[in-house]
């Protein structure tokens, strides 16, 4: 990626498009977990998580004992923690690694 598309909310690569998945958390201290909807870890970051990713089922947590939330990213998704957790609330997809076998 150039620094245009570091910028930009949908970016197509090798075909397949990729939307910005951008979460602010109420305190610059706290840990963002990404997962997908199989429970297998996607990102973690502390503060502003800033990435994008493809389509589909995701869940976040502000911590890992928190509450899980689910997340449709179909298009540019920004919000802050205060305004996720306002919204449902989902069942916590058992955590699993991937399996390289």
């Amino acid at each position: 990626m150039n620094k245009r598309d570091d910028d930009a909310d949908s970016v197509t690569t090798d075909g397949r498009e990729y939307h910005r998945l951008y979460i602010r958390a109420t305190v610059d201290t706290t840990d963002i977990w990404i997962g997908d909807d199989h429970g297998h870890p996607v990102c973690t970051e502390t503060g502003t998580l800033d990435v994008r990713l493809l389509p589909g089922f995701y869940t976040v947590q502000f911590k890992l004992s928190d509450v899980t939330f689910p997340i449709y990213l179909d298009a540019p998704f920004k919000r802050s923690e205060s305004e996720i957790r306002l919204g449902p609330t989902c069942p916590k997809p058992e955590f699993r690694f991937y399996d390289h076998a």
